[in-house]
């Protein structure tokens, strides 16, 4: 009797070693994914709008931000820190120029390399306002040239106002929209 007893604790001991070691690996690989690969960010404000609404739940590729350059392309949905001094916020923002884009913006139309692009993202009424730094504006190696879907004045600050985006800066890319539930998509 006493051996099924012993037997018994050593079988506790071992469970319970096994709950704790589960639980590490599954704390160590949510850290590793949340820092590294995934994560969930959440909307605020409306300068996406009307592809993404204040509150959308996102989920951020990261591992996207350690890819070369070439890999982000026009359309994608990015998230960065942002680049103004002192602002410790971070941004969600379309792709509308990658290096050696020229952007122009004339009469509220976009163009891209002196062709006039039809963004079918933003709403009709829409007026894309001038770039603040000139007439027109070359994407440099490394940069991206990100503009908010919200074209309203004063809606979305972005490239307009503050210049290409340094990839160092970049995030990620958004994949998907998990929340609401009605809205669920990856096709923005």
């Amino acid at each position: 009797m006493n051996y099924e007893f012993e037997s018994s604790d050593k079988s506790t001991k071992n469970d319970v070693k096994d709950w704790i070691k589960s639980i590490a690996i599954a704390i160590i690989a949510t850290i590793f994914i949340h820092t590294f690969l995934f994560n969930i960010t959440e909307v605020k404000g409306s300068s996406m709008h009307p592809t993404l609404e204040e509150h959308d739940r996102l989920i951020l590729k990261k591992y996207e931000a350690v890819l070369k350059i070439e890999d982000y392309v026009r359309g994608d949905i990015v998230v960065f820190k942002s680049p103004l001094k002192n602002d410790n916020r971070y941004f969600i923002k379309r792709v509308i120029g990658v290096p050696g884009d020229t952007i122009d913006i004339m009469n509220g139309k976009l163009y891209i390399n002196d062709e006039e692009i039809i963004e079918s993202y933003i709403e009709n009424d829409s007026y894309t306002e001038s770039l603040n730094f000139g007439e027109n504006h070359t994407v440099q190696e490394n940069e991206l040239f990100v503009l908010g879907d919200n074209r309203l004045p004063g809606k979305s600050n972005d490239s307009r106002s503050f210049g290409s985006v340094s990839i160092e800066q970049v995030e990620g890319k958004i994949v998907l929209r998990i929340l609401p539930l009605k809205k669920i998509d990856k096709d923005f």
